[in-house]
C-alpha cells in the first residue's frame, strides 16, 4: 500500500531543474540541467515531509528525489523572534530568500529533519536527491507553522480577537519549555511576573495545592511549566489538562493553532474567499481550541484568508550548486557553507569546527546523543565536539606546551581533507570509533565513557557526603573545565581510588568555577600538566597539583586566584563594626595590597550557592531536570535576605526612612550596592515562595531569626536550607530593623551581618570540601 504522503506529493509537484533546448527546427527535444528553478513554498514543505517518510521507511515507491540535511548542518538555532518574523513576512507576501541545494547521486550520510520527532538522526540513504546546504532554519520554521514541531513542542498561534487583527493577525509562539509563549514583539521569554500570573490561572495556590503526581516517589509535587505539555500527567480540579495552555495575553476563544487553520484552509471548497472563510470557521466551531469559541470579526477572517493566499502563492528559488565545478570540491563546499551562514546567523569558530567534523564524520551527531543519553546535556554539541578536538590535538603533539588548544578552522579542514588520514583524524577515531556495519550498534567510545565517568564523579551519590554537585551546577561549569576533566578520564580510565578521585574532582571543579579568570589559559596549563607528567591509566585525579599549577605565576601571569585559610579570610573581611557602609576598596584593601579572594568571594561567590544549598535544591525540586532537552527556567531565585526594597530602591523613597545624618547617610547612598549585593546577603529560594516573600522583613521570611532559645530541629533544618549561620540570629534581628527604617544600630548590624555570613559561607566551602590540604 502506497503511503498517503507519496500519493499527495505527486510527480507534478517535484522540483524540476531540467529545461528544454528544443529550437523548433527538428522534432528532437533535448533536456539540459539548469542550476536554478522555482518551487511553490508549500510544495517545498511537503517535499521535505515526504522525504522524511522515505528516509524513515527506507522505501521510495515513486522514485522521488529526496531532500535531506547534510550532517554539516547545525541543529535549530533560530530564536523565537526569528520564527515569528519569518511567518509574518510569509503572510505579508514578502520574499524569504534562496535555498541552496547540492545534487547527490550516490548513497550518503544525511540528517533527518527533526520536526516530526525523529530527533535529527543521522542515517545512510541509498536514494539520490539533494542536500539542503542553506535554508535549514527557514525549513524548520516552515515546519513549525504547517505541522508543529514534535521535538520542542513549538507551536504557532493566530490571535483573531485583537482589534489589530482586522489589519493583520497577531502571531504567538509557544514551546514545551515556555508553554505560555514568548513576547510577540521581542521574542524573549515572558517576564517572570507574567509567567507567574499565567501559572496562577491553572495553579492558583502552588504552596497549598501541588497538582503534579510524581510516579517516581508516589507523592504529589509542584508542576513545572514543562509538565503542561505532558497531557494527562498534570491535573486541575482532578481532571487531566488535555491541551497546552493558550499563549499569555492571547484572546480567549479567538486564538487558534496556525497549523490547524492553515491545514483546513488548504482543503477549502470552493477555492475562493467564501470557501476559505468557511473552512476557517469550521476549525473554530469544532473546538480545536480548548476555549469555547466566540464570534470572530468577519474583517479579521478576510485578512487571514488573504494572508494564507500569500503563503499559498509564494514561490522560492532553488539554486543547485555543483561541487565538481569548484577548485577543491570538499574544502570549497565547506567554505561556501560558512560564508552563506555568515550572511544569516553567523557561525562561531567552534560551530565551524563542528560543521567540518560532522561533514567528514557524520557519526559525530550520534556520538553526541550517546553522551546525552549517559551523562545528560551537560554541554552543547559544539562544546562536546570541541572537547574531542582539543583532546585529539593534544595527543598528536608530544612536545611540551604544544597542541593543548583547539586546532584552527583552516588547519582542521586541511587535515580532514587529506587522502591519507592524519594523526589528528586517527586520534579522533580513537575517541569516537566508527563502525563498518551500516546502522549497526556502536559501542560507546572513550569520549562517551569519559564524559560518563566525570559526570558520575561530580553528581549526587548517597555515600558522597559533601562531595557532589546538583545537576544545575554541572550545566554552569565552563566547557574548558569539562575538557580538562574528560582529558584526564580518557587518559586514566581505571584510577586506583575512585573515592579520592571524586573528592579531588569536586574540589577542583568548584575551585575552577569560582577562581579561574582565564578558562582557555587554565585549560592549556592543565592539559600540559596531564600530558607531560607521565601518568598511567590507573592514576588518580591530580587536583592538588593542578591547583598549584594554575595559581603559580612563573614566567606568565597566573590564571586563577589562590584560596585562603578561613581564619585569615575572616580577619581580613570582618574588621570592625561601623554604621558607615564601606566602599569596595575600603572593604578589600589591606595596605598596598588587595584581598583578592575576599573580593572575588563577595561578588562571585553566588556561583557556589547551588553547592552550598545543594540539599535544599535536591529536596525542594525533585522533578527539576536541567540535563534534559528543554529550556526550563530555574525553579529558584537569588533572594536578598535583607530585601532590596529596604535599601536599593529609588533613593528618594529610601532617604525618607533614614534616621541618621551625614556622613553615614551619604555612605549608605554611595555604597548600598557594595553591601546589599554581596554574597553575605544572598540565598537561593523557590521562585513561588520568593514571589510572596521577596519584599517582606527578614524576621517574616526567616522566622527562625526571632528565636532566642536553642534552635529546634525544624529551625536548624530551615537555617541549613537557607545557608544561614545559627550563631548570627541575634545580629540579623538587629539588621531586620522595624518598618524599613534605618538608624545607626541597624546600619552597623546589617553591614556586620553580611560580612560575617560571607565569612561563614566561605568557611563552609573551604572546610566541608577539605581545601585544608591545598591551602595549608
Amino acid at each position: 500500500m502506497v503511503d498517503k504522503n507519496f500519493e499527495e506529493f505527486g510527480r507534478d509537484r517535484w522540483p524540476n531543474f531540467e529545461t528544454s533546448t528544443d529550437t523548433g527546427k527538428t522534432s528532437t527535444e533535448t533536456r539540459k540541467f539548469s542550476t536554478v528553478t522555482g518551487m511553490n513554498l508549500l510544495d517545498l514543505v511537503d517535499w521535505v515531509r515526504t522525504s522524511n517518510c522515505v528516509l524513515k521507511k527506507s522505501e521510495n515507491p515513486n522514485g522521488m528525489p529526496v531532500i535531506a540535511m547534510p550532517p554539516v548542518q547545525r541543529s535549530a538555532v533560530w530564536r523565537p523572534k526569528q520564527v515569528l518574523d519569518f511567518w509574518d513576512s510569509l503572510m505579508r507576501g514578502l520574499p524569504i530568500g534562496t535555498f541552496y541545494l547540492v545534487k547527490q547521486a550516490e548513497k550518503r550520510k544525511v540528517t533527518m529533519a527533526d520536526g516530526d520527532g525523529t530527533g535529527g538522526k543521522t542515517i545512510e540513504t541509498p536514494f539520490p536527491g539533494f542536500d539542503l546546504l542553506d535554508g535549514q532554519q527557514r525549513v524548520r520554521a516552515l515546519w513549525v507553522g504547517t505541522h508543529g514541531c514534535a521535538e520542542e513542542e513549538r507551536c504557532l498561534w493566530v490571535d483573531l480577537g485583537e482589534e489589530a487583527a482586522k489589519d493583520f493577525p497577531r502571531l504567538y509562539l509557544t514551546s514545551k519549555a515556555q508553554p505560555f509563549g514568548y513576547d510577540p514583539q521581542t521574542g524573549r521569554k515572558l517576564p517572570l511576573d507574567d509567567r507567574r500570573k499565567a501559572r496562577e490561572a491553572i495553579e492558583p495556590d502552588p504552596k497549598s495545592h501541588p497538582i503534579m503526581f510524581d510516579a517516581g516517589t508516589s507523592e504529589e509535587r509542584f508542576a513545572y511549566d514543562l509538565d503542561l505539555f505532558m497531557g494527562s500527567s498534570v491535573t486541575q480540579d482532578g481532571k487531566p489538562i488535555e491541551h497546552p495552555p493558550r499563549p499569555y495575553r492571547a484572546t480567549k476563544g479567538k486564538t487558534f493553532k496556525l497549523q490547524n487553520l492553515l491545514a483546513a484552509w488548504r482543503k477549502r471548497s470552493p477555492r475562493d474567499t467564501d470557501g476559505g472563510i468557511k473552512a476557517l470557521r469550521q476549525v473554530m466551531a469544532y473546538g480545536i481550541d480548548p476555549d469555547a469559541p466566540v464570534a470572530i470579526d468577519p474583517a479579521a477572517l478576510q485578512v487571514l484568508d488573504n494572508a494564507f493566499r500569500k503563503v499559498e502563492e509564494a514561490q522560492v528559488a532553488l539554486l543547485c550548486v555543483n561541487p565538481e565545478n569548484f577548485h577543491d570540491s570538499s574544502k570549497d563546499l565547506l567554505a561556501l557553507f560558512g560564508r552563506i551562514g555568515a550572511g544569516g546567523t553567523a557561525l562561531t569558530n567552534e560551530e565551524q569546527l563542528f560543521s567540518i567534523y560532522k561533514y567528514y564524520v557524520p557519526e559525530l551527531r550520534d556520538a553526541v546523543e550517546r553522551i546525552y543519553d549517559t551523562a545528560g546535556r551537560i554541554l552543547p554539541p559544539t562544546k562536546i565536539a570541541a572537547t574531542a578536538l582539543r583532546i585529539a590535538n593534544a595527543r598528536t603533539h608530544d612536545e611540551p606546551g604544544n597542541g593543548n588548544w583547539l586546532p584552527g578552522v583552516d588547519v582542521f579542514a586541511k587535515e580532514m581533507a587529506k587522502q591519507k588520514k592524519s594523526d589528528l583524524w586517527f586520534q579522533l577515531e580513537q575517541l569516537i570509533p566508527r563502525t563498518s556495519v551500516p546502522d549497526g550498534p556502536r559501542e560507546p567510545g572513550p569520549l562517551s565513557r569519559s564524559f560518563e565517568m566525570v559526570k558520575g564523579l561530580l553528581s549526587y551519590d548517597k555515600d558522597a557526603g559533601n562531595f557532589w554537585m546538583p545537576d544545575v551546577l554541572l550545566t554552569e561549569l565552563p566547557a574548558e573545565l569539562w575538557q580538562v576533566l574528560v582529558f584526564w578520564a580518557a587518559k586514566c580510565p581505571d584510577p586506583t581510588n575512585l573515592e579520592f578521585c571524586r573528592k579531588e574532582a569536586v574540589r577542583f571543579a568548584l575551585f575552577w568555577h569560582l577562581c579561574v579568570s582565564n578558562n582557555d589559559k587554565a585549560a592549556n596549563w592543565a592539559f600540559e600538566y596531564i600530558k607531560d607528567n607521565k601518568i598511567t591509566s590507573r592514576a588518580d585525579f591530580p587536583g592538588a597539583a593542578l591547583y598549584l599549577r594554575l595559581i603559580e605565576a612563573g614566567d606568565d601571569e597566573s590564571c586563577a586566584t589562590p584560596l585562603m585559610q578561613p581564619c585569615e579570610f575572616k580577619r581580613l573581611l570582618c574588621k570592625k563594626v561601623d554604621p558607615s557602609w564601606q566602599t569596595d576598596v575600603e572593604r578589600f584593601g589591606e595596605g598596598n595590597k588587595r584581598n583578592v579572594i575576599g573580593s572575588h568571594w563577595w561578588w562571585y561567590g553566588k556561583k557556589i550557592l547551588p553547592w552550598l544549598q545543594r540539599d535544599y535544591i535536591r529536596d525542594k525540586f525533585p522533578g527539576y531536570a536541567p540535563l534534559t532537552n528543554n529550556e526550563d527556567d530555574l525553579p529558584y531565585d537569588v533572594d536578598h535576605i535583607c530585601p532590596w526594597s529596604d535599601w536599593g530602591e529609588d533613593w528618594r523613597r529610601v532617604t525618607q526612612r533614614i534616621d541618621v545624618g551625614n556622613p553615614a547617610r551619604q555612605k549608605m547612598r554611595d555604597n548600598r550596592n557594595a553591601v546589599g549585593n554581596g554574597i553575605g546577603n544572598l540565598r537561593l529560594i523557590a521562585s513561588w515562595e520568593n514571589r510572596h516573600d521577596q519584599d517582606v522583613a527578614i524576621t517574616v521570611k526567616m522566622p527562625f531569626v526571632e528565636g532566642r532559645a536553642e534552635p529546634t530541629p525544624d529551625e536548624l533544618r530551615a537555617m541549613k536550607a537557607s545557608a544561614f549561620p545559627p550563631d548570627d540570629r541575634a545580629l540579623w534581628r538587629l539588621a531586620a530593623g522595624k518598618d524599613k527604617r534605618w538608624n545607626t544600630g541597624r546600619l552597623a548590624a546589617f553591614q556586620q551581618a553580611a560580612e560575617q555570613r560571607a565569612a561563614w559561607l566561605y568557611e563552609c566551602f573551604h572546610d566541608d570540601l577539605g581545601y585544608e590540604a591545598w591551602t595549608s
